[in-house]
């Protein structure tokens, strides 16, 4: 029998099997050594004992063997060969333990005894031969139990069909599972946290500036889309009720009349004719989204720039207008106003209204004691009407505890009913208390303006009594139609902390940092910014196409300075004065009211002390400013001009904010956006030229909802006054942060302009020819 080195990997592989069909040689010659030397035994222990024993039967070749050392010396191969089998035994025998998870073993073992197999007079030699083969095989044993440790690891101690299966059965991957699946929740949480924080983000309109990139698939913005989806839904919806009538109406005549045969058409009618397919035409001709109309009745649209609320732990700013009383009664427009009605609307602001002429301004002191004056007044004010709330709280308890004990008592359903509870006498109406005589000259604790806002030449130029304001309040001036250079005469230098103008290029053209500084080297840079025109959605809102009653109006005051609607208006004068004239007529007039308002002399004898909402004396203005609305609503096309100053004036946002088609030239503001909805003409056409332009888009009807619908989204964005009171508290905030310069939201140019001037030398850019408005663009 040849030696043969097993190793321990294939020495535990071959017990794989409880069967092994092909043993190895090794695994043979160990087999058939053994069963010899059983037979031996066999037979040398029935000589020498008394007792018999049962015949011997050899095991299978997968059990294990303790082979039993020789008494007699041994050749070196055998010992090698002893050693070898004694290893292998070994390594057997330990696997076999190993792989066992029951208390019997996998694999049976026989065992000799011991007592009945050596006589007594070998026993010497048999404790010899055995300390010396222990020794071997403790050696052995203890390489092959280090080893078959480590690959016992990497097998699994039962057989499973799935892979690795070891590796999911210890506790340190069982341990990193569970942590993996704490990671990976704290991801999918985190993850949805962030989504909803982007979310907010979008819902408070950080957005894009430019509305088609934001908005280019909103399915409401395309009217023939939104149309063709209209239509379809609606006529499904109508075939489907009258489908469910026919078939209702049948199986009451079939329950009334029994059964018989009925044809399709007894009683009933065509499902869908000629006549209902006219009508779906024309509902749908005129159809427009939901909110095509006055927001406090069919709500927001969806491109709304609206405010987000106001988080529970800031408090609202307070807002003081600075108007003059007289401007208020007299001025037939109603721009400041408006710009008031917004801000009493928006989330983050308390408004107040005061200034020179209402109740209470004095004149005779500084504008920064007057702002003080009127934070303490406002805090008398708020007092006062909490006082009378509290009391008229207690009077009203107490008066309940009374009714109470009064219906308790049994004679009180005999008491006369009719009489009058001395405690209902008693409930007033709050009065305002009288101002204080004196200028305090600290601030209040409790009311203290953010920002004091005005407009124009309230103040002269050189008045002593305007100076900085103080108590924290920053004080923005509104400038805009700088005729004749007049807002560098109306500008506060050393009051302003904030300069806007209506117009962007008046900013860079009148307070050019170099020429401001020259004039007042004692001025210090302050923020200078773009606020333009708005108008108010709830004033200036569309109505539905079929609704509107004229093609074209033109609106607005003709003159030198606005040559297209002196161009048109001039056309309409000349066919008023001769109707034969050749040519249609298309564009009609709305009527101007002029620039000033006649009101009460009560008025000016009692002034008021604040604005209020829908006042009788402001019955007037309301009323001019409906008319005006009413009169862009109702028009296909609104027909002005942006001047000979090229400035983008209030019109055109009431115009696109009520649903009108704007034809007019292009300001030098806002032009990319302008050009995608505005009918473009030119100051130097004629009537002839014009009308050509505007008949090309009235023949064109679906092409001109278009444009009107492309402007009012537009112009919800960014042309409404609650956009223009929120840049304002923006502007505020840039200031306070440190920002100084000159702030532009908005993108405009600067070309050749001229500004309008009572004689000859108008100011125009110095690259302008002076002989011409617009210079090579003529």
């Amino acid at each position: 029998m040849s030696s043969r080195q097993i190793s321990p990997k294939s020495t535990i592989d071959s017990f794989d099997s409880a069967d092994n069909k092909h043993p190895s040689p090794s695994a043979s010659a160990s087999a058939s050594a053994s069963a010899l030397s059983g037979r031996a035994r066999t037979s040398f222990s029935s000589g020498s004992s008394t007792s018999t024993s049962k015949p011997f039967t050899a095991p299978p070749a997968s059990y294990e063997l303790q082979k039993e050392p020789s008494s007699s010396s041994s050749r070196p191969s055998d010992s090698r060969r002893s050693s070898s089998s004694s290893s292998v035994s070994a390594e057997e025998s330990v696997t076999s333990q190993s792989s066992s998870n029951h208390d019997e073993p996998l694999l049976p073992t026989y065992h000799f005894d011991q007592s009945s197999t050596y006589s007594s007079g070998s026993v010497s030699g048999y404790h010899k031969s055995k300390s010396k083969s222990r020794r071997r095989h403790s050696l052995l044993e203890s390489t092959a139990s280090s080893t078959t440790r480590i690959l016992n690891t990497l097998k699994p101690r039962r057989r499973s069909s799935l892979p690795f299966i070891h590796l999911a059965r210890r506790k340190s991957t069982q341990l990193l599972l569970t942590i993996s699946i704490f990671a990976v929740a704290l991801l999918v949480v985190s993850e949805i946290r962030s989504h909803r924080v982007r979310r907010e983000l979008w819902l408070r309109e950080i957005k894009l500036n430019e509305w088609d990139i934001r908005h280019h698939n909103h399915q409401e913005t395309n009217l023939a889309d939104f149309r063709r989806n209209y239509e379809f839904t609606k006529r499904l919806e109508l075939l489907h009720s009258r489908n469910d009538n026919r078939l209702s109406t049948l199986t009451i005549r079939r329950e009334t009349e029994g059964d018989g045969v009925f044809s399709a058409e007894d009683g009933t009618e065509d499902i869908w004719g000629p006549k209902d397919e006219e009508q779906l035409k024309l509902e749908v001709k005129d159809k427009w989204p939901r909110w095509w109309g006055n927001p406090d009745t069919v709500g927001k649209s969806p491109f709304d720039h609206s405010p987000t609320p106001l988080p529970a732990d800031q408090e609202k700013r307070r807002f003081m207008f600075l108007t003059d009383y007289k401007d208020y009664l007299e001025r037939m427009n109603t721009h400041t106003y408006e710009i008031v009605d917004a801000a009493l609307r928006h989330p983050h602001l308390i408004v107040d209204v005061w200034g020179p002429g209402w109740e209470g301004y004095d004149r005779s002191i500084p504008l920064s004691a007057n702002i003080r004056k009127r934070a303490h007044r406002i805090a008398q004010l708020e007092k006062s009407k909490r006082d009378f709330e509290d009391e008229q709280e207690s009077l009203r308890m107490e008066r309940e505890k009374k009714r109470k004990i009064s219906w308790l008592k049994p004679t009180s359903y005999f008491v006369d009913q009719t009489q009058v509870d001395p405690l209902e006498e008693e409930v007033q109406e709050w009065v305002k208390p009288d101002w204080t005589a004196e200028v305090p000259e600290e601030c209040n604790k409790d009311v203290s303006f953010d920002i004091v806002f005005t407009i124009s030449n309230i103040y002269k130029e050189d008045d002593p009594y305007v100076d900085a304001l103080d108590c924290g309040a920053l004080l923005i001036q509104q400038l805009g139609d700088c005729h004749e250079l007049r807002c560098s005469y109306e500008w506060y230098p050393h009051a302003n902390n904030i300069t806007v103008s209506k117009y962007a290029f008046e900013l860079l053209e009148l307070f050019e940092y170099d020429k401001v500084k020259a004039k007042y080297p004692d001025w210090q840079m302050g923020l200078f910014g773009h606020s333009p025109d708005t108008g108010n959605e709830w004033d200036f809102y569309p109505v539905p196409w079929n609704e509107k009653t004229a093609k074209a109006k033109v609106f607005g005051y003709d003159g030198s300075l606005y040559p297209i609607r002196t161009t048109v208006t001039d056309s309409i004068r000349s066919y008023e004065h001769e109707p034969n004239l050749p040519g249609d007529q298309i564009v009609t007039r709305h009527p101007h009211p002029g620039y000033t308002v006649s009101v009460p002399s009560q008025a000016r004898e009692h002034p008021l002390e604040t604005y209020q909402l829908n006042h009788e004396y402001y019955e007037t203005h309301l009323k001019l400013r409906e008319d005006f609305a009413n009169g862009m609503r109702t028009s296909k096309i609104c027909v002005f001009d942006a001047s000979l100053e090229r400035k983008m004036i209030r019109k055109y946002a009431q115009a696109f904010l009520s649903g009108c088609v704007v034809a007019s030239d292009l300001p030098t503001e806002h032009e990319e956006a302008l050009s995608k909805f505005v009918i473009t003409l030119k100051s130097t056409w004629n009537i002839e030229k014009i009308n050509e332009v505007l008949n090309h888009y009235l023949e064109r009807d679906e092409l001109l909802q278009q444009m009107a619908m492309d402007g009012f989204i537009w112009a919800r964005q960014h042309m409404t006054t609650t956009n223009k009171v929120s840049h304002l508290m923006q502007m505020a905030d840039h200031y306070r942060a440190g920002s100084r310069g000159y702030e532009f939201p908005y993108g405009f140019s600067m070309r050749c302009r001229s500004y309008w001037s009572q004689g000859e030398g108008a100011y125009k850019p110095p690259w302008c020819p002076q002989d011409k408005y617009r210079g090579l663009e003529e």
